[in-house]
């Protein structure tokens, strides 16, 4: 019986090549291939285009409500087709896929997709970190690669009383609005470690240039609704504790932080939680920037910025290179 593959890598990993590549192998000893790429990647238009600068003509492109067993089916009947070949594969819905299964079962022709099988990475900062580790927690998201940076623990009976606290003044506060406790609990709690401040943010960076274009800029605002700070809090309630962690992705996983960021306990909090991921036997990296503070990314004076950009750099190129190691390959591609 014929086999469905699903040839995946990170992006720029010469998928599109490859496929070129196998339908080449097959017309060079005189087998017919049927090329397939969906409608929704607008990138070449209807053709397939590799980073090394090859092109092809897509044989048929297809639309989210095609079906598309009856697109090879048709085909078939015209010619004898040796094998089907899927670009940008993870742009096909759910039913199109068990559709292309259907294919190698009901039209015994085998099928080879090539795309993402994830997310090459994800990058979660700040509240954004709590956030995904949420989604990793209930197994909402798969990628090939997570960086958390500016992220932290808490006790879970802490987190509680705040909770607590904050459910009783959302009661108290307008709609979207936040009250003076809401504030010396979160924001202003962190500024308080760097007295006397200069500005309200002070927690947030060292570089006072960067500092102080946030502090002037009409669309950040200085506070966090009673709300917003609830739902952050619940966040971090279900991403502690070691049932939380079980259910992550086996994934690499790059821990950064500034070492003086208050959201990551002046580090402490962020080496807490690298070790808790290592109990749980996930492959993580902890990294805290000496001298920085909350947000890394703007702390260009101090030289922590283009640190943290460097360390994402060898963190995605690595792994880029593991999704490029050989895997086991159909008979055409060998």
């Amino acid at each position: 019986m014929a086999k469905l593959y699903f040839r995946y890598g990170a992006m720029n990993s010469g998928k599109s090549t490859a496929l070129m590549q196998v339908a080449h192998n097959y017309e060079e000893q005189g087998m017919q291939v049927l090329i397939l790429k969906p409608q929704v990647d607008t990138k070449g238009g209807g053709e397939l285009v590799s980073r090394l600068g090859v092109h092809r003509k897509a044989d048929r492109l297809i639309r989210p409500d095609m079906d598309v067993f009856e697109v090879v089916r048709e085909a078939s009947q015209a010619t004898k087709l040796a094998c089907v070949l899927c670009d940008e594969s993870q742009f096909f819905t759910a039913e199109q896929a068990e559709q292309l299964f259907m294919v190698t079962v009901d039209l015994n022709i085998p099928v080879i997709c090539y795309g993402l099988r994830a997310d090459f990475s994800l990058l979660g900062f700040s509240l954004g970190s709590f956030l995904l580790r949420d989604a990793l927690c209930r197994g909402m998201v798969a990628p090939a690669g997570v960086i958390l940076a500016g992220t932290g623990t808490q006790p879970g009976a802490v987190l509680a009383v705040i909770q607590a606290i904050v459910r009783g003044q959302l009661r108290r506060a307008k709609p979207g609005g936040t009250t003076p406790l809401v504030q010396k609990l979160s924001f202003g709690a962190y500024n308080r470690k760097f007295a006397p401040n200069r500005t309200r943010a002070d927690w947030l960076c060292a570089d006072e240039e960067a500092l102080d274009r946030y502090c002037a800029d009409p669309l950040c605002r200085p506070d966090i609704s009673a709300a917003l700070f609830l739902e952050l809090l619940s966040a971090m309630r279900r991403t502690g504790g070691k049932r939380a962690l079980a259910g992550w992705n086996r994934c690499p996983i790059l821990l950064l932080s500034g070492a003086d960021d208050p959201v990551g306990a002046m580090g402490s909090g962020v080496r807490q939680l690298g070790a808790a991921m290592e109990r749980a036997g996930l492959p993580v990296q902890t990294v805290l920037l000496p001298g920085a503070r909350h947000d890394i990314f703007h702390e260009e004076a101090g030289g922590a910025a283009a640190q943290a950009r460097s360390r994402i750099l060898r963190f995605c190129e690595t792994i880029l290179a593991e999704s490029e190691k050989p895997r086991n390959q159909s008979p055409a591609e060998k």
